[in-house]
Parts: C-alpha cells; sequence; structure tokens
C-alpha cells in the first residue's frame, strides 16, 4: 500500500471516529452538527478514491445537514433532492452509484421532515445503503464506520424508546391518581 492509500484510508477513519461520535447524541442538532464534520471528511475520502458520486453526495451533505439545524433550512429539502438526483444521473458511472444518491433523497427527507425516533429509522436506512456503496468503493474505514454507526445508533434509539415508555408510564401514573 502506498502513502496516498494510507491517507486516503486515514481520511476515511477519521470519518469513521465522527461519524460514531455523531450517532451517540440523543440530541437532534448535536447529531447534525457531527453529521456535517463526518461528511466533510467524507466528502475528501471519497474524492481521493475516485469515487465522485459519493464525493459530491457527501459534499452536499455538508451544507444539507447544517441548514437542517435551522428552520429555515426546511424550505430547501426540494432543492437538494434535486440536486442529488441530477448529479446523480450526470456523474453515474456504475450501480453503487445509484445507492449514494438514493441514500442521500432519503436523508434529506429525514433530517428536514423528521425528527427524534423516526429520522434515526430513516437514518439507519441511508447508513445501510451507504454500507453497501463503501464496501463495493473498497472503503475499509467508511465501511467499518457504517456498521459502527448502525450499532450506535441502535443503542441511542434503545436509549430514546426506554425514555419514552419511562415519562408514559409516569403520565399514566399521575392520571391515575387524579
Amino acid at each position: 500500500m502506498d502513502l496516498f492509500s494510507i491517507v486516503t484510508q486515514g481520511v476515511g477513519f477519521l470519518a469513521f471516529a465522527t461519524g460514531i461520535y455523531a450517532f451517540t447524541h440523543q440530541n437532534d442538532r448535536h447529531l447534525k452538527l457531527s453529521m456535517t464534520g463526518q461528511n466533510l471528511l467524507l466528502s475528501i475520502h471519497f474524492f481521493m478514491l475516485g469515487a465522485y458520486t459519493g464525493g459530491v453526495a457527501a459534499a452536499i451533505n455538508i451544507v444539507r445537514y447544517y441548514l437542517s439545524i435551522y428552520s429555515i433550512g426546511r424550505k430547501f429539502a426540494p432543492l437538494f433532492i434535486v440536486l442529488y438526483i441530477g448529479l446523480g444521473l450526470y456523474l453515474y458511472q456504475e450501480p453503487k452509484d445509484v445507492l449514494a444518491i438514493v441514500s442521500a433523497v432519503i436523508a434529506t427527507c429525514a433530517v428536514f421532515y423528521a425528527h427524534g425516533m423516526k429520522m434515526r429509522i430513516l437514518l439507519s436506512l441511508c447508513t445501510f445503503l451507504w454500507l453497501v456503496h463503501n464496501v463495493m468503493a473498497m472503503s475499509i474505514g467508511p465501511s467499518l464506520m457504517e456498521v459502527m454507526i448502525l450499532l450506535s445508533n441502535g443503542r441511542t434509539m434503545w436509549y430514546i424508546r426506554r425514555e419514552q415508555r419511562s415519562v408514559k408510564a409516569r403520565e399514566r401514573a399521575i392520571e391515575h391518581e387524579e
């Protein structure tokens, strides 16, 4: 393995660490901020690999995640979807490219129109699509990252669900006392 390949995979492993960190957050805003940084690293990694569709999708994700933090960003969702599809068609080279674009479109809907558990379920679907893409692109760090994100996001969803059940149980107990 030459130095360029080592650096390329190293950037992928930095994205891996950032992605795991992102999905440990129960707060949607912190998740989205961390995903902004992760996608910056992923974009660089995919361009270095020559996986240009993945690189472009990750670059657009940087802006999308950042805007999704603010309520005004919601009006940009259709623009992002058109941008992903248009660039996906323009850059298409092989079947794995479709996975990056479909994932980006689903994630756009997730971060602009969903929140909490629903957003995390949709992002898990996107994570699976990216996992398949990354394996096909021979992207080692990001492939491992997607597996770990699935596990980390699953753990966080379990905690959120457990907390929701606990709150509902307390509310029922209060209603029963009255």
